[in-house]
């Protein structure tokens, strides 16, 4: 009839095929049921914000946040990034990232709590910079352990601030 290696074949493929539709499913329930944060998260300015270098720009800000909702059985680590947003001279809308953070499932730090904190990328257009209001912003991706990667931006903290405008700026 059938030979050992049919049979082998057979029940492979059988279980492959029963393995492939429970992670389908298991994954399409994070899609379903996407999970948000319960509260806001708080990003504030600092009275002293910005400190010139040569001609970078560095940024200080506040932010407190719980990410801790965010994990569920599918999300393996998040991927948190504050954006640093400005309008140039000639309408060009300008988004760079200035900080970020990898937080990971079963990590203790889940609970981000930074106060002064400097920016770890620097703001290069400074003659741009001068005379426009910064805003900064709080994102976050979620990287799944099985999956598609979605960026969830359900509730994000924004704050905007005037930039000194000195005579640093005309230089």
């Amino acid at each position: 009839m059938h030979n050992y290696f049919d049979r082998i074949n057979n029940v492979t493929s059988f279980f492959v095929t029963i393995t492939f539709l429970i992670i389908l499913t298991l994954m399409s329930s994070t899609i379903v049921f996407p999970k948000d944060l319960d509260e806001e998260p708080i990003l504030y300015s600092n009275t002293n914000m910005t400190k010139k270098i040569a001609t970078f720009t560095v940024v200080y800000f506040d932010l407190e946040a719980d990410f801790e909702a965010l994990f569920n059985w599918n999300v393996k680590q998040l991927f948190i990034y504050v954006f640093a947003e400005f309008q140039k001279s000639n309408g060009v809308h300008v988004n760079m990232m200035i900080w970020d953070r990898i937080l990971r499932r079963g990590s203790t730090d889940n609970w981000v709590n930074l106060k002064n904190v400097p920016a770890k990328y620097y703001l290069n257009d400074l003659k741009y910079l001068c005379s426009s209001n910064l805003t900064l912003s709080v994102h976050w991706i979620s990287i799944p352990t099985a999956g598609v990667f979605y960026p969830y931006n359900h509730k994000e903290s924004r704050i905007t601030f005037p930039l000194p405008n000195d005579k640093t700026c005309s230089a």
